[in-house]
C-alpha cells in the first residue's frame, strides 16, 4: 500500500472530500465525486478503492 504522501495532490484532495462527506453527511456516492471534481467514473471508483485501503472501516 502506498503512503498518503506518495499519492498525487489531486487524488489526496478527492480522498479528503470523501472523508469529509462521510464524516459530515454520513454518505457519499461516486456521482458526488464526479460532480465536484469533474472526474471520470473509473477514477472515482479507483478513489473509493484507495480510500477503502486507508480507512477500511469508514465505508
Amino acid at each position: 500500500m502506498k503512503k498518503l504522501e506518495q499519492l498525487p495532490h489531486a487524488q489526496r484532495e478527492r480522498l479528503a472530500f470523501i472523508d469529509f462527506s462521510l464524516s459530515y453527511f454520513g454518505e457519499i456516492a461516486r456521482a458526488d465525486l464526479i460532480a465536484k471534481f469533474q472526474t471520470g467514473l473509473a477514477a472515482a471508483t479507483r478513489d473509493f478503492a484507495t480510500y477503502k485501503e486507508f480507512a477500511p472501516f469508514n465505508l
